[in-house]
């Protein structure tokens, strides 16, 4: 009874179900849950395709991805193991995790030559990594899942209004709304995470001031106390670029950081990332990054690139 119950109280839904509600579906069991990863499926498939064509070298290679992600993913779902995020991106990473496996067997000829170096780059396999360049994608877990699902249908893979309400499960005249909200609330996620992070007292004790120089459009800076302390360290002039980019231009900023590997190559399959109006830099309006910005500003996506699995694969091992 209790199933046939839930069953008629799910069924009439799906179609416009939000993506939390349908991974709670997989957990109900029987129809529910077949009509729940049906949707699931039809929603992320394709996508999932397109990314797995991006690690392996065979069409293929690229279906046995997607099957050995999704079944991981159902199966985890069904025993309520599931952290709340956004799907789509969860998805992603759980296959990029996947291909990471298979660079570990015979199956390492299935792999894109370009993401096996990539793996090797990031420290897959005992190789080091650097500490630069987490906090954007440890700040957006931090998220509830109706903001990670906003953010990642209007800024990452922007699908249109009326997808990301529904898949975030709020109303489309509230989108708008909820977006500034949510992006305001990824900001300040950031300025915790990088605070906890912070070793130094010196750089939490700027926290304030990186916020307000990010938000500054005067070139020459807001605070020559800051400016001092940019020139010094490196840690903190990264968060500066990663803040004002944050606020000028957040999808050029949250593509690499949350998908790592080939994110700018998948996002643009959607709509093309483009840096913000000019070209210009964010980190260029100020005048402690002006004299590096260059050279940062590939520093930082390289070190947000490679980061990104050796992070997600440390973060799940440790949850």
């Amino acid at each position: 009874m209790t199933q046939h119950h839930e069953t008629h109280r799910w069924t009439p839904r799906l179609s416009t179900t939000s993506e939390a509600e349908l991974v709670a579906g997989l957990a109900v069991g029987g129809s529910v849950a077949l009509e729940s990863l049906q949707v699931l499926r039809g929603r992320h498939m394709p996508a999932l395709l397109d990314y797995a064509r991006l690690c392996v070298s065979e069409e293929r290679y690229a279906a046995q991805l997607c099957h050995q992600t999704l079944s991981t993913a159902v199966r985890t779902a069904a025993a309520g193991r599931v952290r709340p995020g956004g799907v789509r991106h969860s998805l992603v990473l759980l296959l990029q995790q996947h291909a990471a496996e298979w660079a570990d067997d015979e199956r390492r000829q299935r792999l894109e030559p370009a993401f096996i170096r990539w793996l090797f780059e990031t420290g897959h396999g005992g190789a080091g990594h650097a500490a630069v360049g987490k906090h954007l994608l440890r700040a957006f877990w931090h998220l509830p899942q109706h903001e990670q699902e906003i953010l990642w249908y209007t800024e990452v893979e922007p699908g249109g209004t009326e997808l990301a309400a529904v898949y975030a499960g709020i109303a489309e005249t509230d989108l708008a709304y909820e977006r500034d909200h949510a992006l305001r609330a990824l900001l300040r996620s950031y300025l915790q995470t990088y605070g906890a992070s912070c070793d130094e007292p010196e750089c939490r004790g700027y926290l304030r001031i990186l916020d307000a120089q990010a938000r500054s459009a005067r070139p020459e800076g807001v605070s020559p106390e800051l400016d001092a302390h940019l020139s010094a360290c490196v840690r903190c002039e990264h968060a500066l670029i990663e803040l004002s980019t944050l606020y000028t231009a957040p999808r050029v900023a949250l593509v690499p950081a949350l998908i790592g590997y080939s994110g700018l190559r998948y996002a643009e399959r959607v709509v093309p990332v483009h840096p913000p109006a000019g070209g210009q830099d964010p980190a260029n309006r100020h005048s402690a990054t002006r004299r590096r910005a260059p050279a940062l500003h590939v520093a930082l996506a390289v070190l947000v690139v490679a980061l990104a699995v050796s992070v997600v694969l440390g973060m799940r091992a440790s949850a």
